[in-house]
């Protein structure tokens, strides 16, 4: 838009409605792919593709946590 503002005294004001234009043909083309966007990213697939995301860090988290408390036990029982 600046730069049609820049240009409006050679063109005889013809730039400033051309980048009027094409900021609302930008706004609405930027509209659209926000509506599909936030359309995937609440569709039933991507939840549950998220939520065994999910389960699968928990999981992981749970052996870690095991075998951390399965290594301590084997130190604490070891005499030195």
């Amino acid at each position: 838009m600046g730069a049609s503002a820049g240009l409006a005294p050679e063109t005889l004001g013809l730039s400033v409605v051309a980048g009027i234009g094409a900021s609302f043909i930008y706004n609405m083309g930027t509209d659209a792919v926000a509506s599909v966007s936030k359309k995937a990213v609440h569709s039933k697939e991507v939840r549950h593709v998220a939520n065994a995301l999910k389960g699968a860090t928990i999981d992981s988290a749970n052996t870690i946590a095991d075998d951390a408390n399965d290594v301590a036990h084997w130190f604490k029982h070891l005499h030195w």
